[in-house]
């Protein structure tokens, strides 16, 4: 990489160590929202998943009553 002076940018330029730190902060911080997407996610899905268990059973309880009504007549 190259500056605007035609000075070849290494990492031992002094500025880059600030600019890696700062970086490395973003990351942390970036990594921390992913992680806490991923659990909030997790959450709904687990929160959906036994809606959907819950609304299964139900409709499974109709059924077998609907059945006992029907087998009644």
């Amino acid at each position: 990489m190259h500056s605007r002076e035609g000075h070849v940018v290494t990492p031992a330029s002094p500025i880059l160590p600030g600019v890696q730190s700062t970086l490395g902060q973003q990351g942390h911080v970036d990594s921390w929202r992913i992680q806490h997407q991923q659990f909030e996610t997790r959450g709904q899905l687990e929160n959906t998943t036994s809606a959907v268990r819950d609304t299964w059973t139900a409709g499974e309880n109709l059924l077998q009553q609907f059945g006992a009504i029907c087998g009644k007549q």
